[in-house]
């Protein structure tokens, strides 16, 4: 009975560890690091380990995957890749992982971004429209997390030669709980599509009856 008891409390104690997750990106691409208790792993995505894990690669046609995306986006040269990843990020965090993203407690959130184009106005264009995608994708990251602080800075350069750059950096945090309650939410889900299409699958394939003549 003790032992039993003793069990459940370590189980519980596991599943209310928060599990951290850092993530960066800068001149050299995406850089990550996971923390869970005493065991860290950090990552890096740069151009070299693109081409490795390029390698290791069977078919260009499999789904990629999250740290595979990650590598392709840090490979590319402009921070357009940086900008389509945030806002695919608050994409997530309103539609398919919003109750994950409502445990995910984020201890600092900034972003800096300097734009700049070919002349002034092309800047001044520029400048119009990465406004309008970062500065609502960051209040979607905010309202659907519990966020201790942000800050976002998005100004033009109009100096000579100068081009876009982003600057970000998120410190986070999640119980393990809820990543399990999400792994199995998605699931079920997941399971229930897969058994709604087997009937319309079997449905198809049976003959039509004729109609008598």
């Amino acid at each position: 009975m003790w032992i039993l008891a003793a069990i459940l409390v370590i189980l519980l104690f596991l599943l209310c560890c928060p599990v951290s997750f850092s993530l960066s990106y800068g001149e050299k691409g995406f850089q990550a690091k996971v923390g869970y208790l005493f065991f860290h792993k950090h990552f890096s995505f740069s151009q070299e380990e693109k081409k490795r894990s390029d390698k290791g690669k069977k078919s260009s046609q499999e789904k990629e995957s999250v740290l595979d995306k990650l590598r392709r986006l840090s490979s590319e040269n402009d921070s357009t890749s940086f900008f389509e990843f945030l806002r695919e990020t608050a994409a997530l965090a309103a539609g398919s992982l919003k109750k994950l993203f409502h445990h995910i407690v984020i201890k600092k959130l900034s972003l800096d971004v300097s734009v700049a184009g070919e002349d002034a106005a092309q800047t001044a264009l520029s400048y119009g429209k990465l406004c309008a995608l970062i500065y609502p994708a960051v209040s979607v990251l905010v309202s659907q997390t519990k966020t201790k602080w942000y800050g976002v800075s998005v100004f033009p350069d109009f100096s000579e030669q100068a081009q876009t750059k982003a600057k970000f950096e998120v410190q986070s945090r999640v119980k393990v709980l809820f990543l399990l309650s999400a792994g199995v939410g998605f699931l079920v889900k997941f399971t229930a599509v897969r058994l709604q299409k087997q009937p319309q699958k079997s449905e198809k394939g049976k003959p039509q009856p004729k109609c008598p003549s």
